[in-house]
């Protein structure tokens, strides 16, 4: 594979399309505006508004906003701020203090409870809850981002665990499962250094174990919420700080502790930026939270009982890798029920529910270009109304060739940055082709007024022609190399 691409100065941006989805999304009332932190009580989620005093409250079963009054303090930092629930009160850590503020829906009265003095954390820290005692970490203050937790019940106050594995973060993303608290994602260095690597805390223990990585681009602030045994990662920013508005994801995860695995679901439609999220019933629902530029939209998903999907099996191993995309627009057919149905945009099918039995699922491979690589039908079963398995198929595009694709964004382009600023790219061989890229390599080639900082993977430079030759190594049917590069702009540039 052989691309060349030529950033020309231009002072716009460079942008790529999101593939998005209403799939089972769908929209509610949306709130006054943005959201800058919510906690769920009962039917009601409990909004305090960005940059304002005010609390609103969103009722689930009537679909609509009210103004539920003050609270006592300020937030300027949305979405900053750590929020939980304990014994049916919620909770704010206020950023930039280390304040914590209990609200009590009952009387509709504000207590101020012990500070956070145990930690380093100031802002961008996050939280999940496990039983009576809420796990509150990481985070960023004037030393640098941290790898500290702390824990909070009403009976004993504040207390140190063991800090977190990983790299030091903000931004992070939280959700827990029965005993076990989820922490993963985040932002590094403000600016380009996320991460998507994901860790399980276990509070009997007191330890930290690594879990399998979400099949991502790494990301900061993507909103986490548990429901059902199964945890979510919604939205969030690619890459950048909260100062300047750098790519935001549409991707929606879904996490299996069960298998400790991950896999895509419906993106999420609303407006680009960071959300805050809640799940009731079978219903996650997320709402806009920054920046101030989005609309304040509020959407609902509702969960499929049923599922699968179809995965390019690139490497043709019978089993779906990390990386290997899902795709779209594949029919098969559901015995005993005799049930048509077809993946969707992001390469998932669905139903409500099925009757309790044994189910085989069987890919129709007439009036497409994909084949099985393994075999057509998968197996999985309903007790319960529950399902049993996750029937998944492996395919293959029958055309005899491979088929680059290169995408390229640079969201922000400024003389005299004070820090580098990141062109993204994205080296992929689309699901369609058949065959893997071997030894693919990109060519780049920037403006003079462009001088390049670092490039993460192994190059060359020609200074006679001023192409920047990458590798990229081989990539399989439906698989990408995602890379940055960090450039500095002339100041004289115009």
């Amino acid at each position: 594979m052989k691309k060349t691409i030529l950033l020309l100065l231009c002072w716009c941006c460079i942008t790529t399309a999101f593939s998005q989805t209403t799939g089972h999304w769908v929209q509610k009332a949306n709130p006054p505006i943005q959201i800058g932190v919510v906690f769920l009580i009962g039917d009601t989620a409990y909004g305090q508004l960005h940059s304002s005093q005010e609390i609103w409250g969103y009722s689930i079963s009537s679909n609509s906003w009210n103004y539920i009054g003050p609270s006592p303090t300020f937030l300027t930092g949305a979405p900053y701020s750590a929020a939980f629930v304990l014994d049916n009160k919620g909770y704010i850590m206020v950023p930039n203090s280390r304040r914590l503020w209990s609200y009590d829906p009952a009387n509709g009265i504000w207590t101020e409870k012990d500070s956070l003095t145990t930690s380093s954390n100031v802002w961008g820290t996050s939280s999940f809850v496990i039983g009576d005692t809420a796990y509150v970490g990481l985070g960023i203050d004037s030393l640098g981002p941290s790898v500290k937790f702390s824990a909070y019940s009403e009976i004993t106050g504040w207390f140190p665990v063991t800090d977190f594995p990983g790299l030091p973060r903000y931004d992070a993303t939280m959700f827990s499962i029965d005993q076990y608290g989820y922490v993963g994602f985040g932002r590094n260095d403000g600016l380009s250094m996320c991460m998507n690597d994901f860790y399980r805390y276990d509070p009997a223990s007191n330890s930290w174990t690594q879990i399998a990585t979400p099949p991502s681009l790494p990301r900061y602030n993507s909103s986490g919420v548990s429901l059902n045994g199964k945890g979510y990662a919604i939205g969030g920013g690619d890459g950048g700080n909260p100062s300047v508005q750098y790519p935001f994801t549409y991707q929606f995860f879904q996490y299996t502790p069960s298998s400790d695995s991950w896999i895509q679901l419906p993106n999420y439609p609303g407006a680009p930026g960071y959300q805050w999220s809640f799940g009731k019933d079978n219903v996650i629902y997320s709402v806009t939270g920054s920046p101030l530029a989005s609309p304040a939209e509020l959407f609902a998903f509702t969960v499929p009982e049923i599922y699968g999907f179809v995965y390019v099996d690139g490497n043709q191993n019978c089993q779906r890798d990390s990386g290997e995309a899902i795709v779209p627009n594949i029919s098969l057919l559901i015995q005993p029920q005799n049930i048509l149905v077809t993946t969707d945009s992001v390469g998932f099918w669905s139903l409500d529910s099925l009757p309790d039995g044994n189910y085989t699922v069987v890919m129709d491979t007439t009036n497409t270009i994909f084949n099985y690589t393994c075999s057509p039908l998968a197996t999985f079963s309903v007790q319960g109304g529950e399902q049993i398995g996750l029937p998944t198929i492996g395919v293959l595009s029958t055309l005899n060739c491979n088929r680059p694709n290169l995408n390229v964004a640079m969201p922000i382009l400024r003389r005299c940055n004070a820090h580098p600023l990141p062109v993204y790219v994205s080296a992929c061989n689309d699901i369609s082709g058949g065959t893997p890229i071997i030894g693919g390599y990109v060519e780049v080639s920037f403006a003079p007024e462009f001088s390049v900082v670092s490039i993460p993977l192994p190059n060359t430079y020609d200074p006679v022609s001023g192409i920047y030759t990458i590798d990229v190594g081989d990539i399989y049917p439906g698989q990408c190399v995602n890379f940055t590069i960090q450039v500095d702009v002339d100041c004289n540039a115009s």
